[in-house]
């Protein structure tokens, strides 16, 4: 699905059997800035599940500074992360880490491994 706005294509997202979906390594779904065509949202999904293999599977930027402000790895749905947080979250003025958490295959740690 594609959504066109001022020429800037805004939102793709790519679909099988109705579920979100994409293989490759590539995004199932974009949310792009409508005016500058910065990447705002990307999902990663396979057989409508959240799911990246060695990298978020969700990454979201401040719509005015570009800032990234999160992160989230999760596999096969569940979050999880070997080798750092598996949530992140940043102020969107100057990207300073305002929250971690740390997850085994869907199980929240107390503090990191």
């Amino acid at each position: 699905m594609l959504e066109v706005i001022k020429g800037i294509e805004c939102s793709v997202s790519w679909y099988q059997d109705g579920k979100l979906h994409r293989e490759g390594g590539e995004p199932a779904r974009i949310l792009k800035d409508e005016e500058t065509g910065v990447n705002l949202e990307m999902e990663w999904s396979e057989n409508g599940i959240e799911h990246r293999i060695g990298g978020p599977s969700y990454v979201c930027r401040d719509p005015n500074t570009g800032v990234l402000t999160g992160e989230s790895w999760k596999v096969h749905g569940l979050y999880h992360r070997e080798n750092g947080p598996a949530v992140i979250e940043r102020d969107g003025e100057d990207g300073r880490v305002m929250l971690t958490e740390y997850h085994h295959f869907g199980r929240k740690l107390e503090r990191e491994p």
